[in-house]
């Protein structure tokens, strides 16, 4: 019997939930534990099949458009029409055929698993910190009252485009384990992470710091030492490349002179 997913949208079906993004760590996921439920996002499903990879939910909550042109409806997400190289169209029809529920911004009627995901009664919780999707999931988690908040595939790492976004994520965690609740994030997940405790494990820092100075003034030595060496060879490349057109100047000169 299939479930009324609009009624079912704010119920937890187990104590635990374990909400999967697409960094590495995604491969890695308890799916065979029973005792979850597993969230997907956005275009997870698509790539190399994770083995064992099954769900219960599913979250695509940014701004989906559609509009007429030349008698066919035509879907941006963002505004763009193409989503991660894939057409957006070709995507909502990808959404249409997940079995599970779907939490989007509201219900699409080409969506038939899709449920309008409950924003003002998060904000009214929460408060307007969200900044990711992943920060909406926890939130949802906490308002449905899961015992147990794994979050894995997910490392908004510095340096990269989602840094940004790490702190509403690791907020929302921490609201979490201060009701209690218990979280559970891998050791192959960037989130959470701090090589050394501040002030307390100064000397082991100061260690750690001194060594990577020295590696990195090591590897500046050699890395111009290789270029130096990479500049002899293009003079020499040059040189022998000079020497070969003059030869064959000189065949075309002698040739014509033999003809």
């Amino acid at each position: 019997m299939e479930k009324n997913f609009e009624e079912e949208k704010l119920k937890r079906w187990k104590d635990k939930v374990c909400i999967v993004g697409c960094a590495d760590s995604k491969v890695i996921v308890p799916f065979s534990d029973p005792e979850y439920e597993f969230w997907g996002v956005n275009n997870l499903y698509g790539g190399t099949p994770i083995k064992g990879s099954h769900y219960d939910r599913w979250f695509e909550i940014h701004t989906i458009t559609s509009s007429e042109k030349g008698g066919q409806k035509i879907y941006e997400r963002r505004w763009n029409p193409v989503f991660r190289g894939q057409k957006v169209n070709d995507y909502v029809f990808d959404l249409a055929k997940l079995p599970y529920m779907i939490y989007m911004q509201h219900r699409w009627e080409e969506i038939p698993n899709s449920v309008a995901y409950p924003i003002n009664e998060i904000v009214t919780a929460f408060g307007r910190y969200f900044t990711n999707t992943i920060s909406y999931e926890i939130a949802l988690a906490i308002m449905m009252g899961y015992k147990t908040i794994a979050i894995y595939g997910v490392d908004m790492a510095v340096g990269t485009e989602y840094e940004k976004q790490r702190p509403s994520c690791e907020y929302m965690i921490g609201i979490a384990r201060g009701l209690g609740i218990e979280v559970i994030i891998p050791d192959e997940a960037d989130l959470l992470k701090a090589r050394f405790l501040y002030a307390f494990e100064e000397v082991k820092q100061g260690a750690w710091d001194a060594k990577m100075d020295m590696i990195q003034k090591g590897m500046s030595e050699r890395l111009a030492q290789a270029q130096a060496e990479q500049n002899r060879k293009a003079v020499e490349v040059e040189r022998y490349n000079g020497a070969i057109a003059a030869i064959r100047d000189m065949q075309k000169i002698w040739g014509n002179f033999n003809n």
